[in-house]
Formats: C-alpha cells, structure tokens, sequence
C-alpha cells in the first residue's frame, strides 16, 4: 500500500540522517514515530506475521538509551 511505503521512505530517511551522525533529536524521534506507525499498521491490518513486527520493533530498543540522552 501506498501509506506502508511512505512510512519505509520515512524510516530510511530518518535513518540514514542518523547513520550520518545527525545530531538534531528531532530525527531520532520521527524515526521512532514511523516505526511505531509501521508496526501498528502492519498488526492493524494483519499484513505480516507477529514475528516480523516484534523485529520492527527492535529497532526501538535498540534506539532507547540515544532517545534518553
């Protein structure tokens, strides 16, 4: 669907302005924000298996302790 492949877009780009050392917190947190619309959609929708959401998902854990900063 278009809506999931926006959120994709989002992610990515989020997540390559945080790979490039981006220190603005507002990336970090649109990164979170799309990823928790993503899994959200995705389970709403029962569009993947609660597996493949629980890996989407990790990317949060691994990004808490930066949000906490």
């Amino acid at each position: 669907s278009q809506k999931i492949d926006k959120l994709i877009e989002k992610i990515k780009y989020y997540e390559n302005k945080i790979l490039s050392l981006s220190k603005d917190f507002e990336d970090l947190h649109q990164f979170r924000v799309n990823i928790r619309k993503l899994a959200a959609l995705l389970k709403t929708f029962g569009i993947c298996e609660k597996e493949k959401i629980k890996n989407i998902s990790q990317y949060l854990k691994l990004t808490n302790k930066k949000r906490d900063i």
